[in-house]
């Protein structure tokens, strides 16, 4: 399962790079790995900055705890060790 996220993941990489996503006003310009709003750069946080970019990326798709884990700082989802590390962020 986790591989396979990975590869979809990679696929996405992939597939968008050097394009643009838009949701509302907020854009992301992939190829320099920005997000705008009405043309204005934002400045993110790097946690902040991978959060967005993930839900960016997978939209309109609900993202489990364990998927969130895994794109954001790899390795294994454990229910009782990671659940509140992916809730507090």
């Amino acid at each position: 399962r986790e591989l396979l996220a990975r590869v979809k993941a990679q696929l996405r990489a992939y597939l968008l790079k050097n394009t643009c996503l838009q949701i509302g006003l907020l854009r992301l310009d992939q190829s320099q790995d920005l997000f705008y709003c009405d043309q204005l750069p934002l400045l993110f946080s790097e946690m902040e900055h991978k959060l967005l970019k993930i839900f960016f990326v997978h939209s309109p798709e609900l993202l489990s705890k364990a998927e969130l884990y895994c794109q954001l700082w790899g390795g294994e989802f454990s229910p009782e060790r990671d659940a509140h590390l992916v809730e507090t962020h």
